[in-house]
């Protein structure tokens, strides 16, 4: 697992995503179909590693999961990404 991925509160997300930034959802679908944060792409963790392409990298990328786990997951997979190194990705706590 990354050392240390920094993180926003739910409160600061709809300021970022106006500023450009960028959410993805790693939870599954029927997760996301449940409840989710609207403005927010759904890239289950399985894919990530698939559509890394779609993260893109003149943007600050936000992940969102449940608890906080996958979302860690994905910024290690996502690294893999050209241009998506350290300081690229955040968390939504």
């Amino acid at each position: 697992m990354n050392e240390h991925v920094p993180g926003i509160e739910v409160a600061e997300l709809g300021t970022v995503l106006r500023a450009g930034g960028v959410l993805f959802d790693v939870r599954e679908r029927d997760e996301y179909l449940e409840a989710h944060v609207g403005g927010g792409m759904l890239i289950p963790l399985q894919t990530v590693p698939s559509r890394v392409e779609e993260f893109p990298t003149d943007q600050r990328v936000y992940l969102i999961c449940a608890s906080g786990g996958r979302s860690h997951q994905a910024t290690d997979l996502s690294k893999t990404r050209s241009g998506l190194g350290e300081g690229r990705v955040s968390l939504l706590h």
